[in-house]
């Protein structure tokens, strides 16, 4: 038994050294896999390098494609260093005694150099280019600058995000307890130039969009006071160009800082107030804080420097506004006056209407000349309204369309303030009007606002336009009272109403015939305005006078026939009545000339 178990215990042994030197023969394996694809990155390194020492030999006509292709090669190799670090950190080696791992820091540091100064060169590129062109130049070659400017730009950026990224590869290989001594100080320095290089160009871009901005006001104040200055308007569009460019920019460069934790809400807050855009960003509350300091801050200095000019604008605005409104309101009784002289023939409806325009027309006038104290240029104002105009009445066409109905009823005057009319289902007495809509308020106190296109296409009756109206009256009375009696009757009551006129002549004739009565019809004339009284009056004598006279007024009635259950009706004896009619006609006739 001891003979195998030392047996076994050196099998053991065998196989714990056989599993030891395949783990190192395939780390071994794996690290000249490693070396292999590393000697790869310094073949595309070398390639880099042939490139750019063939840019002082070639003709400056294909320098830049020349560029294009290393900026191609260095942003490849940047991708490829970070997908070979993954790797490494995948293989069971010591980072501090492998050279597959030093060798990867070495073309690191050289991919990185090369990285940072090509950057330089492109930051260089587009000073030059914007010393060369003319910004308030549209012509072709400005727009050619212009595009290889935005175009260094993006190439720029996408350098800077590819820093990022590599940076974040890095840091996150350092969170392993293996590599944290081997890759820690390359992400520290990395960290710091790109922090450094990130907040400088966002400065730099800041300060541009903020001289931008007060170029632009100062653009704008001009161009206010000379609003047909084409120089001027080409200006303000090629600043406003440069900062839609600039802001961009700033956007860009933010949220690279932001992938790299560093503080950004000044610049945020600056992206928010130029552009003027609410978004997500103001629900920061560093952002939202610094916005509001900003508007403070803008507006202390704006109350210290123009407070007192401010103030004297903000009194002579209110007192011309003042002005304007006492000028209207005796304008407006002006033309009440106007309108109440006898030479003057025109409704009272057209001339509220009338006198209404008038107040506003003038104190509008008053508004223009008090924007202008203010030094608000009113003719680009007034042509903006023009054209604001034009589009809201595209939009409002049913507004418009009340609008011309309500002029055509003020031209045609149909009807009169306190006319009794019925439009539609709408029946009461017209209160006021406007050029949009008309206010009848019904005979129970319902207040109607009708819109004039309602009113003007359809069936307008004017019960009060006449000074005249006929009242009618229908009366019934039984078939058994005297036709003649029952018309002097009403004759006789209708001439002792005192408002009911001699001329026309009322009348009375009999209307229809009735199941159970007659009906007739009293037609007396007055006064429109005592129309509704006399109607009442009339009514109430007729039954009175009725009632006097005897004269009944039959419920409607039905004559009903009982029949015994199971006996037949008797049928009239119609043969035997025509046989006697018959009879009674020979006896009575004239005897014959045989007879006599």
């Amino acid at each position: 038994m001891g003979c195998f178990g030392i047996r076994f215990a050196g099998l053991g042994v065998a196989f714990c050294l056989a599993l030891t030197i395949a783990a190192a023969n395939r780390v071994a394996a794996e690290e000249q896999q490693l070396a292999a694809e590393l000697s790869n990155i310094e073949s595309a390194y070398a390639r880099i390098e042939v490139l750019i020492q063939a840019l002082g030999t070639q003709p400056a006509e294909h320098r830049d494609a020349i560029r294009f292709r290393i900026d191609e090669r260095l942003l490849t190799l940047i991708d490829e260093l970070d997908a070979k670090a993954l790797a490494i950190a995948d293989v069971d080696l010591d980072p501090e005694q492998s050279a597959a791992v030093q060798s990867l820091l070495d073309a690191m540091d050289q991919v990185l150099d090369l990285t940072f100064v090509r950057m330089e060169q492109i930051n260089a590129r587009i000073a030059d280019a914007r010393e060369e062109i003319n910004e308030f130049d549209p012509g072709l070659r400005s727009n050619v600058a212009e595009s290889f400017i935005q175009e260094q730009q993006l190439l720029r950026l996408r350098y800077m995000q590819s820093l990022v990224q590599h940076l974040q590869v890095l840091e996150t290989l350092t969170e392993r307890p293996a590599f944290a001594g081997v890759f820690g100080t390359a992400a520290e320095e990395l960290r710091e130039r790109l922090e450094t290089g990130a907040d400088l160009l966002a400065e730099r871009i800041a300060g541009q969009i903020r001289l931008d901005a007060s170029t632009l006001i100062e653009l704008r104040s001009r161009l206010a006071e000379a609003p047909l200055d084409q120089d001027l308007n080409l200006a303000v569009e090629a600043v406003q160009r440069k900062q839609t460019r600039s802001l961009n920019s700033l956007q860009a460069i933010v949220d690279l800082m932001d992938r790299m934790g560093m503080d950004t809400a000044e610049f945020r807050a600056l992206i928010v107030r130029q552009r003027g855009v609410i978004g997500v960003e103001l629900l920061q509350r560093e952002v939202f804080s610094r916005v509001m300091r900003d508007q403070l801050e803008i507006a202390q200095q704006q109350l210290v420097s123009n407070g007192p000019n401010l103030i004297l604008r903000s009194l002579i605005f209110l007192s011309i506004l003042l002005i304007a409104w006492l000028v209207a309101r005796l304008a407006r009784q002006l033309m009440r006056w106007f309108l109440s002289l006898r030479q003057v023939s025109l409704t009272r409806l057209s001339g509220e209407v009338l006198v209404s325009v008038i107040g506003i027309v003038v104190f509008l006038l008053g508004l223009i000349l008090a924007l202008s104290s203010l030094g608000v240029s009113v003719g680009p104002m007034l042509a903006g309204l023009g054209i604001a105009g034009l589009i809201i009445g595209f939009a409002l066409q049913d507004s418009l369309s009340n609008l011309a109905s309500g002029a055509m009823i003020l031209l045609y005057q149909p009807y009169d303030v306190d006319d009794h009319v019925r439009v539609g289902d709408v029946e009461g007495i017209v209160k006021k009007m406007n050029l949009v809509a008309t206010t009848i308020t019904t005979f129970d106190n319902q207040v109607l606002v009708v819109p004039n296109k309602s009113i003007w296409g359809g069936t307008i009756v004017n019960h009060t336009a006449s000074k005249v109206r006929r009242v009618d009256i229908e009366v019934s009375f039984s078939y058994d009272e005297d036709i003649d009696f029952v018309e002097q009757v009403l004759m006789k009551e209708m001439r002792d109403e005192p408002r009911v006129l001699s001329k026309p002549e009322p009348t009375v004739h009999i209307a229809r015939w009735d199941d159970s009565s007659v009906s007739m019809m009293a037609k007396p004339w007055v006064r429109t305005a005592d129309y509704w009284s006399t109607l009442r009056a009339l009514t109430k004598r007729f039954k009175q006078c009725f009632d006097a006279e005897g004269i009944q007024i039959p419920f409607p009635q039905r004559d009903v026939h009982v029949y015994e259950h199971g006996a037949a009706p008797e049928k009239p004896k119609r043969q035997l009545r025509r046989a006697k009619r018959a009879e009674k006609t020979e006896d009575d006739s004239p005897p014959s000339l045989d007879e006599h």
